[in-house]
């Protein structure tokens, strides 16, 4: 699976989500999107936030201002900058809706750790979840663009395997680009998460980012760069001593440097 990421990002806009107004028509584009897909439940302004948001890097892509797809990152911790702009939303609202406690992933309030894998994964630190496109987009790489930055802005932050969950059939697509390392069990009891119901049979496992195909992991840290260009000023993050490349346009990007393995 490969896309001419320049190309795509010559009519699409893909940013990391801090502003209210933004982080509200990312969550109302899951709304609509989830719905009836997995029929979740009735939501006060038609806004799809969970209790993990609080904990996630939001990620939107635009197409001419209109917000058509998004990602999160959910961490074992919170998120600052999401959180605070969350805690916002919720006032003017007046959701019900809380942080979430504790250290668990999503997927691992429904999914058990086969005997022996948690401990040789090293735990992982961060779950893919929430992955929402409109539909006239899903044939144009859009799906491949949200991953790749959830890819990128996850090497960056240091996290070397994560967890996700996908109906069965989508398993195949995402192993190709991230390596899978183990798989979970489904628990008998159930069969969703939270206001959130599975309608095709699912799995989730762990996959490596670090093993991911060299030139995917280069599109996936161009992709996460621009996320955070506005953010870090001129350089996304570095990680163990890898220096990304400066914030680039979309025409003529230079290479960024990958860690030694």
């Amino acid at each position: 699976m490969y896309y001419d990421i320049l190309s795509m990002l010559e009519t699409l806009e893909i940013r990391e989500l801090t502003q209210k107004e933004n982080i509200v028509e990312h969550l109302r584009l899951r709304y609509t999107l989830f719905k009836d897909a997995f029929g979740i439940d009735d939501k006060k302004g038609n806004l799809d936030l969970d209790p993990y948001d609080w904990r996630s890097h939001l990620v939107g892509i635009f197409h001419k201002g209109r917000q058509i797809a998004g990602i999160r990152v959910v961490k074992r911790q919170i998120v600052p900058q999401t959180a605070y702009a969350l805690d916002e939303i919720r006032a003017e609202w007046d959701l019900s809706v809380r942080p979430a406690t504790g250290y668990g992933l999503p997927s691992e309030a429904v999914f058990d750790y086969q005997p022996g894998t948690r401990q040789s994964y090293l735990d992982p630190k961060a779950e893919f979840s929430r992955i929402c496109v409109l539909k006239e987009f899903r044939h144009s790489g859009v799906y491949y663009l949200a991953y790749l930055a959830a890819m990128g802005l996850t090497y960056l932050d240091g996290i070397d395997s994560v967890l996700y969950s996908c109906p069965a059939q989508a398993l195949g697509r995402y192993a190709r680009i991230t390596p899978t390392l183990c798989y979970l069990d489904q628990r008998p009891e159930k069969n969703g998460f939270l206001g959130f119901t599975f309608t095709l049979p699912s799995v989730a496992v762990v996959a490596s980012v670090i093993d991911a195909p060299h030139q995917i992991l280069q599109q996936a840290l161009q992709v996460a760069s621009l996320c955070r260009q506005e953010q870090t000023r001129g350089h996304a993050t570095t990680r163990q001593g890898t220096k990304v490349a400066p914030a680039f346009s979309v025409s003529g990007a230079p290479p960024i440097v990958l860690r030694h393995q």
